[in-house]
């Protein structure tokens, strides 16, 4: 057994329609999803759940009526190892993106060869050491 424990894939379901990929729960669920770790305290997830049934409310109802339009990035840069440029999406925008990102594991991963282990969640060089 290896100090990194090996996380079971999340269970498949089939693709939804555009009224269940945009759903109020996925949005909520997925809003969770974003806060996690550190970002949680930073002053945007503060200031966004103070009113978080009234912004999950109003993403959901801009993206079932298609009116949602991504915001502006945070640019900063890290020097550690290396200089590097990122351009960060705002809580809203990370939200969406999760939600779109989950759709598409659904849809891309019965695809996958299964013995191809880069870039899925579930799997990396460990699962791949164990199934040389």
């Amino acid at each position: 057994m290896t100090k990194f424990p090996i996380k079971p894939l999340p269970v498949l379901r089939e693709p939804g329609t555009f009224e269940e990929v945009v759903g109020y729960d996925r949005i909520e669920a997925n809003y969770k999803e974003a806060l996690r770790g550190t970002r949680k305290f930073k002053k945007e997830a503060v200031n966004y759940d103070l009113y978080r049934e009234l912004n999950n409310v109003g993403l959901w109802r801009d993206l079932r009526k298609e009116r949602y339009t991504p915001g502006a990035y945070y640019h900063t840069v890290i020097t550690e190892p290396k200089r590097r440029e990122l351009s960060i999406p705002k809580l809203r925008d990370k939200i969406v993106q999760l939600v779109i990102h989950e759709e598409l594991q659904n849809i891309y991963r019965p695809v996958f060869v299964e013995r191809s282990f880069a870039c899925q969640y579930g799997k990396g060089p460990i699962r791949a050491a164990f199934n040389v």
